[in-house]
């Protein structure tokens, strides 16, 4: 405000110069005071752009942390894709194996079917052949038959005759036994094998269910990362705009600016040779005056010497000047300067720390504490770049590109400290110990009801968080206080290292 103020000032006073006097000065003023006012606004201008270069490198690490985020994104739908394609595979090979098993068991089913007709039909010959030996229509026993007989011979052939047909149903019943039996068995295990196939069914079809979502939640997450580099690119653009705009009017005012110190240096240069002639012809008035005046002292001095008949000398008399030197002598003091130096020694005490880190070990050693600190710490690099597979997780290659099944990580977990678990959920939950969830400590197992009865298990980490890996975002620590892991959490927790 007082610079606005300053300038007024400034300007009222140069108006005032210029229409009251009139001299060399007061044009320029005004020119001046214009100029900086040009000035000022190129200064604020520059000062527009440089904001704008700022918002634009801003916008450009904006723009370059998007295209990132989308890179990421692109690779962990990339993994998507291929778990989606892998349980794909698996759904169609369990269809299989479901439809073979279905097969099987039918066969079964005939085959028992058959044998049991067969053992109708047999029972329907052992009642024909024991009306044989019935007498007016009232059935007698093995030993009637036998004292029955009319003489030795037909006694031996009765006898005979009774042993071999106690004999083949003896075998017929035994091997009757031995087939419904067995195929009672085979029936048996073979529906127990369709259970378990129709369960992995099951939790292969929710798991595409899961990672289908999974790759819509990332395209639509792409969808608004692309809106965003829209967006910022748009703004990139207005900028630069702006920018250009900018830089034509500061190019503008920078030739309006020459232009005016052109006007006035041409305005003072015209004033100076204005000045100039008139000091020219101040210059010959003055000689013109003096000329004239120098005229009339001579005539009045002629008169002057012709009415007087004696002169007067004059005489001059001069100055003698007295010099007095001085003299100076300088006198140079020599100061001696002892170094007196204090030397002050800094001690350096270097202190080695060796750390050892526990990490994947194939031996048992180790306290427990450091097993846990390896089982809770293992999957951390998977966290953000891993996906759920089923099955995934108990190869090389899964391992190396984070494709893991619940039950698959806490066993690859676990085998970092040198402990075995079992391949599935059912094998991992009859391990270790079981304590209450009050007692849960991290390392622990915890089992969850999702599909199944314990069908989800993890690592608990303390806090009532557990870390596993989920079919929904790959290895990730999750809460079990509230939401889905709290209401599936049955309460079972395993503990596998004491």
């Amino acid at each position: 405000m007082g610079k606005k103020v300053f300038k007024k000032k400034l300007l009222a006073s140069g108006l005032v110069l210029l229409l009251g006097t009139g001299t060399l000065f007061s044009a320029p003023a005004v020119f001046a005071e214009s100029v900086e006012d040009l000035e000022n606004r190129q200064n604020e201008i520059q000062e527009e752009r440089t904001e704008i270069k700022s918002d634009l490198s801003e916008a450009e690490e904006e723009l370059a942390e998007v295209l990132n985020e989308m890179e990421d994104l692109n690779e962990q739908i990339k993994r998507v894709e291929e778990a989606i394609t892998d349980n794909q595979e698996l759904i169609a090979e369990t269809k299989a194996e479901i439809n073979a098993a279905e097969e099987e068991v039918a066969e079964l089913e005939e085959n028992i079917e058959e044998l049991v007709e067969e053992i109708e039909a047999r029972n329907e010959l052992l009642k024909e052949r024991a009306s044989a030996y019935q007498k007016n229509g009232t059935s007698i026993d093995y030993l009637e038959v036998i004292l029955g007989s009319q003489d030795f011979g037909d006694f031996l052939e009765r006898v005979m005759s009774l042993s071999q047909i106690a004999k083949a149903d003896a075998d017929f019943l035994e091997r009757h036994h031995e087939l419904k039996t067995e195929l009672a068995e085979k029936q048996e295990s073979v529906e127990g094998k369709l259970a378990d196939l129709q369960e992995m069914m099951t939790e292969l079809k929710g798991m595409e269910h899961h990672l289908l979502d999974q790759q819509n939640q990332i395209d639509e997450l792409i969808k608004e990362l692309e809106k965003k580099e829209r967006q910022t690119e748009q703004l990139m653009q207005k900028l630069i705009d702006r920018d250009g705009e900018l830089a034509g009017l500061e190019a503008d005012i920078k030739a309006e600016i020459e232009q005016e110190r052109e006007r006035i240096r041409q305005e003072r240069e015209l004033e100076r040779q204005r000045q100039l002639e008139r000091e020219r012809e101040e210059e010959e008035q003055r000689q013109a005056e003096e000329a004239a005046a120098a005229e009339a002292a001579q005539a009045a001095q002629a008169a002057a010497s012709s009415n007087s008949n004696s002169g007067s000398d004059s005489s001059s008399s001069s100055s003698s000047q007295s010099q007095s030197s001085s003299e100076s002598s300088n006198s140079s003091n020599s100061s001696s300067n002892s170094n007196s130096g204090t030397s002050s020694e800094s001690v350096t005490t270097k202190t080695s720390s060796s750390s050892t880190s526990s990490g994947s070990s194939s031996s048992s050693s180790g306290s427990g504490s450091d097993k846990i600190n390896t089982v809770i710490n293992a999957g951390n690099r998977y966290i953000g770049n891993s996906v759920y597979v089923f099955g995934g997780g108990r190869t090389d290659y899964d391992v190396r590109n984070g494709r893991f099944d619940c039950s698959g990580f806490t066993r690859w977990a676990f085998s970092q400290a040198g402990i075995s678990l079992g391949a599935s959920t059912d094998q991992q939950k009859n391990q270790g110990r079981r304590v209450s969830f009050s007692e849960a400590k991290p390392g622990d197992l915890v089992f969850f009801n999702t599909y199944k009865t314990d069908g989800h298990v993890g690592i608990y980490l303390g806090g009532n968080k557990f870390i596993g890996s989920q079919s929904s975002t790959g290895v990730a620590v999750a809460d079990m206080s509230s939401g889905y892991w709290a209401e599936t959490f049955n309460g079972r927790v395993m503990r596998i290292i004491e």
